[in-house]
């Protein structure tokens, strides 16, 4: 019989949004949770708090057993039923075990690892593999290890830790909103004109050095060219891809357009994300799980391009049932169709439901997630 979920705590380093992602995630699962009709408590650990939203915090500056009592009292206070930990290497200092463990002791525990920069760059052995940090996981004794990434659980299974795979939501709403008059500026500023035959292509994800762009922009040369329209590759994001790099692939292929955004508020992704016909990535598609933008993109119905690894990889479970295109594969659909036609795939509410089943909070026939909606009941705390 599966256990009430009645008070869960999201301990996490910071709440603050667009910092990191990991604050982000936080509060958009706790929302989440409470829409579920669970009790939520956020816990920030080691920066800054949001003090207009009553958030307050435990600064690195304290000494760490202070603040590892400070925490326990703060948990033992809202008297959770289980607590999610936010998890990342180095995210609570460079020696979080101390901390972590005193906070957390005696507590039903969850972890989420987001196995952020390193894994999206190396070898899950690797970015994972450093015996601090999955020994830092074995000494939690976490009932569940959840990560978005099949490497990633992969190098879980094989350190011995019960782990599962937990679907990437965005922190991005799914909406049809469509972008305003700062888009159409910035055509103007680049000299080209809002209205017209275009192909608009999204480039997201860390353009690193070893990724040979070469096959994915020539593929989509050539398809644009038999549809007889104009590519435009709007590079928005943190892609780190510098001008001369940028500039060879300008005299590579002189029939592409670019049009460089970089990185742009929620509502302005959400709004991009619906006049885009192709979302093109450098990141392969079993590291893509951790993208919030490319989760974005797939519950929005938006198609994506993967320019980089093995096609026969698994999908991150965020993406099964997302239009997925493998380099070589046929773009033609991708960019006949109309933007902003979805199909729309909501993903929170799947993602919370196999959160609680895989605890042992809520049967898999227990009522659905959307009829508990309204039962919203979510506290903003902190450990202080």
């Amino acid at each position: 019989m599966a256990r009430s979920a009645r008070r869960i705590a999201i301990v996490t380093a910071d709440l603050r949004p667009g910092v990191g992602g990991i604050g982000d995630y936080s509060l958009c699962f706790a929302e989440g949770l409470a829409q579920a009709g669970v009790t939520t408590g956020l816990f920030a650990l080691a920066a800054q708090g949001d003090a207009e939203a009553g958030l307050l915090s435990l600064p690195a500056s304290l000494n760490p057993a202070l603040r590892a009592e400070r925490a326990s009292a703060a948990l033992l206070s809202f008297q959770p039923d289980c607590v999610f930990l936010q998890m990342a290497p180095d995210l609570y200092g460079p020696a979080p075990l101390p901390l972590l463990a005193g906070a957390l002791q005696g507590q039903r525990l969850a972890v989420m690892v987001h196995e952020t920069g390193a894994l999206l760059s190396d070898p899950p052995e690797q970015a994972g593999g450093d015996p601090s940090f999955f020994g830092a996981l074995r000494a939690l004794q976490a009932a569940m290890v959840f990560t978005t990434n099949p490497p990633f659980q992969s190098a879980l299974a094989a350190a011995d830790l019960p782990s599962q795979l937990l679907p990437l939501f965005s922190h991005l709403p799914v909406s049809a909103r469509q972008p305003g008059a700062w888009l159409d500026q910035a055509f103007k500023e680049a000299g080209l004109a809002r209205e017209g035959n275009w192909l608009l292509i999204g480039l997201f994800g860390r353009v690193r050095d070893d990724w040979s762009a070469e096959e994915s922009l020539g593929q989509i040369s050539a398809t644009a060219a038999e549809l007889g329209r104009q590519p435009l590759l709007l590079i928005f994001g943190q892609s780190q891809l510098t001008a001369a790099r940028l500039q060879t692939w300008r005299d590579r292929h002189p029939d592409l357009c670019f049009l460089t955004l970089g990185s742009q508020p929620a509502e302005r992704l959400v709004a991009l994300l619906n006049v885009l016909h192709l979302l093109l990535t450098p990141t392969p598609l079993a590291y893509l799980g951790k993208a919030s933008t490319a989760a974005a993109a797939a519950a929005q119905g938006v198609p994506i391009f993967v320019g980089a690894g093995a096609p026969q990889l698994d999908r991150p479970p965020a993406f099964q049932g997302a239009p997925i295109i493998p380099l070589g594969g046929d773009l033609r659909p991708a960019l006949a169709r109309e933007p902003g036609s979805g199909p729309f795939r909501p993903q929170r509410a799947d993602t919370i439901r196999r959160f609680l089943v895989a605890l042992d909070l809520q049967s898999e026939q227990g009522p659905g997630l959307a009829g508990l909606a309204g039962q919203c009941d979510l506290e903003r705390q902190a450990g202080s």
